[in-house]
């Protein structure tokens, strides 16, 4: 196994340990690279749906002419949904107890994101 792909897995794990529900690796293209999961998914449609919302929410910015990295909060019930960029081509997709707040939940985000950038080479 690779030392990224072992970092990847890594930070995945930890953020599942952490009280996340899901935390995956995708491509911006919605193929799945990595998840890890406290609960049965499908990964390939986990994926593509997860980079489907955060390519329509960077249009929307787009049009405001923002350019910053995104970040789709969604929330459903008792779960919220974090989809953010990492790079041109990963994206991290996240599902979190909404016991979780929404900004402890961005930072656990944010922070993921960085990591993640930071192994992948960007």
């Amino acid at each position: 196994m690779s030392d990224a792909r072992a970092q990847v897995i890594q930070a995945l794990d930890a953020l599942v340990a952490d009280g996340l529900i899901v935390a995956g690796l995708a491509g911006r293209d919605g193929l799945p690279v990595l998840m890890k999961s406290k609960r049965p998914v499908q990964e390939e449609t986990f994926s593509a749906m997860g980079a489907a919302l955060l390519a329509s929410a960077e249009a929307v910015l787009q049009e405001l002419a923002e350019v910053r990295p995104a970040l789709a909060l969604v929330e459903a019930g008792d779960l919220r949904l974090a989809v953010a960029g990492i790079d041109d081509s990963h994206l991290l997709v996240c599902v979190a107890p909404a016991s979780i707040a929404a900004d402890k939940l961005r930072k656990v985000v944010d922070d993921a994101r960085a990591r993640l950038k930071t192994v992948l080479g960007g």
